[in-house]
């Protein structure tokens, strides 16, 4: 908090000396220019005008070019530190480091989670070496009997290493456990001191810190293989930080979506079932056999789990055979309920379509389509028209849609030509996060369609107005493609780099009809990819010639690099249509040179050269 009554006098001060500078340096020059110094009536405004002007704001100089005594240079005056802060308690600032905090939050769940793995290991180091078992106890029983057996669970042998290693662990782990009680603190402290964490924390290393102060406790035995559920936790925590850290849109890259998170946690789960399991029969069968060493354990819980049964090993105690009991309904209580969740995640992405990688999207090339509601109207002429041409072949297609697919979008794109090139999202383009998913910003360019049979042509132009602004806000380098139903709405899609008005297009060719008769029908017949009908049921000549017709397309081609002409390079105009037709059944009708512009029927004048273009139809 910035002490502005103390600063002002300071400021007033600095104000007033350099004011004075001025006046000494040219004691005729005024200060403040009186041309633009308004004109008060009433003398107390005057009065307030003046003082807030000599007080509050910085000298007003006649300034003019080249002369450096009316700049206010403030580099060589003396300059003020102003610290900012804010008044935080030291539970603030403990709060801020433990949990807001990205940084400091990530690196000390990352330090605990390497912490309990480090445990993990140690616990199983610590029985690898000492194999047999040495009892070494505070009154503990030395009998032969049944009761120093069971007993002799309670204490192991442990090397001074492993227990000074462990009881450091256990010294941060209860540290940390104790600030999170702090910081966490909600109002009810039973409800967390009681919780699973503050249990296993305090099984796992309140022993270790008593054993400093009471050494006949050391070698009483700890659960510390029970920390790998407190690594998981940590583990999922860390996380959670960095897919709330990633969830913005230029910062995907990193991001980690809910179904990942339910994909680590289910195998984190296993892992630590798995593990606890092993290292669970292992303990109880030590004072049975030696059959039970770590990997026949692991073996064991393999074996079980996954209902094969080979019947090879088997516990031999009581305590033994009660722990696979618990350990079999454990598993199939809760790993049931983790492939639920996945498998609920896993539909729902289905539905949503997922995302497109940025891997692909780098190394492929893709469009984007838009559209409020997809129907076959809209995609069944748009795929046919798009995938129409050659160079278009490789391009994958992602169709955005607010809605989902109904069965004969389904069944259409199911066609061989383009399936395994068309891919369908769930979303809308008005969120940053499904522009983000179709990775709108590395896309070739973007279409946005309205839907031509809607009851409300004017809302379905508010609707693709709004989208294409959201568009070209978001990657206004992307070529954008617009169609408008209504001429009225071209001028709200000015954003936009190419703009199609159906109702435009639609009074254009009609008006060209009344001109030229059939015009419109020349028109349709050759902006669309169309296969035309076989002629055999066809009754009259001009029905057979009209669907032979129709399946005649317009070509743009270089003479040079077009199979059909540039054996012909160095013929006339008229020559080159007549043997190309004659040969391949090819119409040739144009020709557009480098020298001159396009020309329709140029003549016997026009010779073929390599750099021309042909303009011709073919079936």
């Amino acid at each position: 908090m910035i002490q502005s009554r103390l600063l002002a006098p300071k400021i007033r001060e600095l104000r007033n000396s350099r004011n004075a500078a001025v006046e000494e340096e040219d004691p005729g020059q005024p200060i403040v220019n009186d041309v633009n110094k308004p004109e008060f009536e009433d003398p107390e405004a005057k009065d307030r005008y003046d003082r807030n002007l000599s007080e509050n704001r910085p000298a007003l100089v006649n300034r003019q070019p080249g002369d450096r005594r009316h700049s206010l240079n403030f580099e060589d005056e003396p300059k003020i530190k102003i610290r900012f802060y804010t008044n935080q308690s030291a539970m603030d600032r403990i709060r801020n480091i433990w949990l807001h905090n990205y940084t400091s939050a990530t690196l000390i769940r990352t330090l605990m989670w390497l912490l309990k793995v480090l445990s993990c290991v140690m616990y199983i180091a610590n029985f690898s070496v000492n194999t047999h078992t040495i009892i070494h106890c505070y009154k503990c029983p030395t009998t032969d009997g049944e009761h120093s057996k069971y007993l002799s669970l309670l204490w192991i042998e442990r090397g001074l290493a492993y227990y000074i290693v462990d009881v450091v662990i256990a010294f941060i782990s209860l540290l940390d456990m104790c600030m999170l009680i702090a910081v966490e603190f909600k109002g009810n402290v039973m409800e967390q001191i009681f919780s699973a964490r503050v249990f296993l924390e305090s099984l796992t290393s309140v022993p270790f810190i008593v054993s400093v102060c009471h050494p006949s406790l050391r070698y009483l035995y700890v659960p510390t293989f029970l920390n790998c559920w407190l690594a998981k936790s940590f583990l999922e925590v860390v996380v959670l930080y960095r897919a709330k850290e990633n969830q913005g849109p230029q910062r995907d890259k990193g991001g980690v979506n809910h179904l990942k998170r339910l994909i680590i946690k289910l195998i984190s789960f296993i892992i630590c079932l798995a593990f606890t399991c092993m290292c669970g029969i292992h303990y109880v069968e030590r004072i049975q056999s030696d059959t039970f060493d770590f990997f026949s354990s692991f073996w064991f819980v393999v074996v079980t789990f996954s209902t094969v049964g080979y019947g090879d090993m088997s516990p031999d105690g009581s305590i033994g055979k009660v722990f696979v009991i618990i350990m079999i309904v454990t598993a199939l209580i809760f790993v049931p309920v983790q492939l639920e969740a996945l498998s609920f995640a896993w539909s729902e992405k289905q539905k949503l379509g997922g995302s497109y990688s940025r891997r692909r999207a780098i190394k492929e090339r893709h469009v984007v389509l838009c559209a409020s509601y997809m129907s076959t109207d809209i995609l069944e002429p748009f795929m046919n028209e798009f995938y129409a041409y050659p160079h278009l072949k490789n391009y994958y297609v992602i169709l955005l849609c607010p809605k989902e697919f109904d069965g004969t979008i389904s069944t259409m794109l199911e066609n061989p030509a383009y399936s395994h090139r068309v891919i369908y999202m769930q979303g809308s383009v008005l969120k940053l996060e499904c522009l983000v998913r179709a990775k709108v910003h590395y896309a070739e360019c973007c279409f946005v369609l309205s839907s031509r049979n809607t009851k409300d042509m004017r809302m379905e132009d508010e609707a693709t107005v709004l989208r294409a602004w959201s568009v070209k806000d978001f990657a206004p380098h992307v070529p954008l493609y617009v169609q408008i139903l209504m001429p009225e709405h071209k001028q709200h899609v000015i954003c936009a780099d190419y703009v199609i008005c159906e109702d435009e297009l639609k009074y254009a060719v009609m008006a060209s009809n009344c001109i030229c008769p059939a015009m419109s029908t020349y028109i349709s017949l050759l902006v669309h990819t169309l296969q035309g009908r076989s002629s055999e049921n066809m009754t009259s000549d001009w029905e057979t010639h009209y669907c032979w017709s129709m399946a005649q397309e317009i070509y743009d081609k270089k003479v040079g690099d077009s199979k059909f002409f540039k054996e012909y390079i160095g013929y006339n105009f008229i020559e080159a249509a007549y043997f190309a037709h004659k040969k391949y059944g090819v119409m040739l009708i144009g020709i557009e040179g480098s020298d001159f512009p396009l020309t329709l029927n140029p003549g016997p004048e026009r010779i073929l050269d390599a750099t021309d273009r042909v303009i011709y139809f073919f079936r």
